[in-house]
């Protein structure tokens, strides 16, 4: 199978995961974002890999630790694009409301 036929036939599997990864945490805005990432990530990701993932029934744990790093990992795009910013403005508001108390 391609990988663009294996993403089609699981995109429910896709979502879950995410939603699964997304549920202990408090801000959950990139949600969809994170979806199309893994999507996309597994569109581009070696197609010998993932159907053998998906002929011995590991898809799952390929999706999961996909996204774990995507979501945790300080070098992923997910990280770069988004958390990094979430930080920086977080410092930044933070600060405001210090100065605006004294």
């Amino acid at each position: 199978m391609t990988n663009k036929e294996i993403v089609e036939n699981n995109l429910e599997l896709v979502r879950t995961c995410v939603e699964c990864q997304f549920s202990g945490k408090k801000d959950k805005k990139y949600k969809d974002d994170v979806f199309q990432d893994v999507c996309v990530y597994l569109l581009d990701y070696n197609n010998d890999k993932l159907n053998d993932a998906c002929a011995n029934n590991h898809l799952n744990a390929l999706i999961t630790k996909v996204i774990r790093n995507q979501i945790f990992s300080r070098s992923s795009k997910f990280w770069r694009q988004y958390e990094r910013w979430e930080q920086r403005t977080e410092d930044i508001s933070e600060v405001i409301d210090k100065e605006n108390a004294d």
